[in-house]
């Protein structure tokens, strides 16, 4: 009877903690939903020339500048800058435009990368370490090639946007996607929600899809 009582106790605290597993990841999705708009791009504002980013602790800042290439394109050049002595590290350089949010402790920062008109790349930089940034794209393509949950995602179907800092170590993702069949019809939209944590890897938070109805 004690043995019939005591799986019964576990078997609900299981169920218990199931529940508010759930319940963590829904709430999760819903904090990132309120800060997406309808597409699933986040609403941060682009980083600009002449428009400084200090990070938290004000040691520190994201600016930028634009040049031109060996053609004659614009390209523009990422720096961070040492508040209090004016010295500034360029660490990218792109050609279209980029967001770029601080973590809470500014021990990092996640960049989003328009790097294609329909196509965003999310990074994660370290300015005090000299690390490469990290590649989220990289790593969930990869990733997605062997996990259904994933849709079939690739690069040309998809973006990935960083919304937010969950907190100091991990941050919350956006990927927003559409399918087509073999005539090239819409077969499918979905949206992802992740969660990615530093030196950790990827949690999966919930998904929307939606289909021809």
């Amino acid at each position: 009877m004690r043995l019939q009582y005591r799986t019964v106790v576990e078997s609900v605290f299981v169920a218990a903690i199931a529940l508010l597993d759930f319940s963590c990841r829904t709430q999760a999705v819903q904090n990132i939903e309120r800060c997406i708009d309808d597409n699933g791009w986040p609403k941060l504002a682009e980083l600009r020339e002449g428009r400084a980013l200090p990070s938290p602790d004000g040691r520190l800042a994201l600016s930028c500048d634009t040049g031109q290439d060996d053609s004659g394109y614009p390209i523009h050049s990422l720096y961070v800058c040492n508040s209090a002595n004016g010295q500034k590290e360029k660490v990218f350089e792109y050609c279209r435009s980029v967001w770029a949010v601080w973590a809470p402790d500014s021990q990092h920062f996640f960049l989003n990368w328009k790097n294609d008109p329909d196509e965003m790349t999310c990074l994660i930089f370290a300015p005090r370490l000299e690390t490469n940034p990290v590649d989220l794209n990289a790593m969930l393509i990869d990733i997605a090639a062997r996990d259904t949950w994933f849709e079939n995602m690739q690069h040309e179907q998809c973006s990935i946007f960083g919304v937010q800092w969950n907190d100091k170590t991990s941050i919350d993702i956006s990927i927003p996607g559409t399918l087509f069949n073999e005539n090239g019809k819409w077969s499918k939209s979905f949206r992802l929600f992740l969660r990615y944590k530093l030196g950790d890897g990827f949690i999966k938070l919930g998904k929307k899809v939606r289909t021809p109805e």
